[in-house]
Order: structure tokens, then sequence, then C-alpha cells
């Protein structure tokens, strides 16, 4: 019965980056669905036996042709459809990159359509999905969080 009522359902887990640059701007990515235009920051989807910061990893470098270092766990953004068609658990991680440029992939240029760092002040007419403009533009995104990944035990 659970797995009928689930199998309809949309579950997603996903992971994202909170890259700042020097200036304190935020790393961001525009996507374009049902012809409609939203930024985003930097991730996406987790996949079955895979961690969160190797979903990260991968997400980012896949994305952006960059690498991460020092992610850090910041929160879990729980968003939830009201209409029932999906759920929606987000992971954000603080990170830096690697001394490169991000570039968009070729892969990816069908989905994230350009990247831009935003300050706290242009955020404010930002469509954001899901919506953290409160957390982003308050003094929590530099409290410590804390994540652990324990290891399964065999019964």
């Amino acid at each position: 019965m659970v797995n009928f009522l689930y199998k309809y359902k949309k579950l997603r887990v996903r992971v994202a980056g909170l890259i700042e640059d020097d200036d304190g701007r935020i790393l961001f990515v525009r996507q374009r669905k049902k012809k409609k235009d939203y930024w985003l920051l930097p991730g996406g989807g987790v996949e079955f036996g895979e961690t969160a910061i190797e979903a990260l990893e991968r997400e980012i470098k896949e994305e952006l042709n960059v690498s991460i270092v020092n992610p850090e766990f910041k929160l879990l953004n729980e968003n939830i459809d009201p209409k029932g068609g999906k759920h929606l658990i987000q992971l954000i991680f603080s990170a830096k990159i690697s001394n490169t440029e991000p570039e968009i992939s070729k892969k990816e240029n069908k989905i994230v359509l350009e990247y831009r760092y935003f300050s706290l002040e242009e955020l404010k007419d930002l469509e954001i999905r899901p919506d953290i403009k409160s957390y982003l533009q308050s003094d929590e995104r530099h409290n410590k969080s804390i994540y652990i990944k324990s290891d399964w035990i065999q019964e």
C-alpha cells in the first residue's frame, strides 16, 4: 500500500552550493522550465548510493566545470507543493570553488542558461526557486550547522 501511494508522488532530494565570491555576492544559475526563467543555487539531484557531498561535487562539476573545496552543511530546506504533486528536500552546503572561472558545460547548456553572482541587494527582485531569500539575506547563513554521515549497521 505504501509503495502504491509513493509511486505517483515526486520526492526529490537536491543538493545546492552556497558559493560566495570575495565581495560576498552569491552564485546562481538561471534555468528555464515551461517557458519560465528562474534562478537557483547551483546543484542538483542526489543519486541513489551517493552521499550529499559527492552529489554536490558532481553536480557543480557538471553544471559549471569547477571543483568545490571545503563544503560545509548549512541548511535543510523543505518545499512541498500544496497541490501534492512534488516534495523537495534541499541540502545546502557553503563551499568555495577552485581557482578557475565557472563555465557552463556543453552538456548542461540546455538546462543551465547562464550563471551570475548577485549581491544581497540584487536578490530582492530575483525569482529564486525554492524561495530562500530570507535565509540568504539574514546572518543565519554564516552560522554553522552540523552534517554527519554515519556507517550503515548490518543486521
